[in-house]
């Protein structure tokens, strides 16, 4: 989708001809709207407790989850910061298996299953 306002112009004026012929072309500025914390997708590690887990970004609905354990960092091989998450049980699943992250102010839940 093009933003209008981004859209530039640009009238280029041939001057050794005496006519003086125009050419108009369009030139469209975009700027990224996503900075790099606010892409969830790059934070797909998780240790909690000594266990390493990682997502495929399935959601869960809330109604699965049982207990709250505490919050942790996230991390991804191609950043070299961390995303704030808050940790879940899964109603009857033992947590070294599986968990239940929800990423800073976001609204979804993601299954993270330990890596073997």
């Amino acid at each position: 989708m093009i933003d209008s306002e981004n859209i530039q112009t640009t009238i280029v004026t041939d001057e050794t001809d005496t006519d003086a012929k125009q050419t108009e072309s369009t030139t469209t500025t975009t700027q990224a709207s996503l900075t790099l914390r606010q892409s969830i997708f790059l934070y797909y590690e998780l240790n909690w407790n000594g266990v390493w887990y990682d997502t495929q970004y399935i959601t869960i609905s809330s109604l699965d989850i049982s207990n709250y354990l505490g919050p942790a960092v996230t991390e991804g091989a191609d950043v070299d910061d961390t995303y704030t998450v808050l940790v879940y049980e899964i109603e009857c699943v033992d947590t070294s298996e599986s968990l239940v992250v929800q990423y800073a102010g976001k609204d979804e839940y993601y299954i993270f299953q330990a890596m073997s």
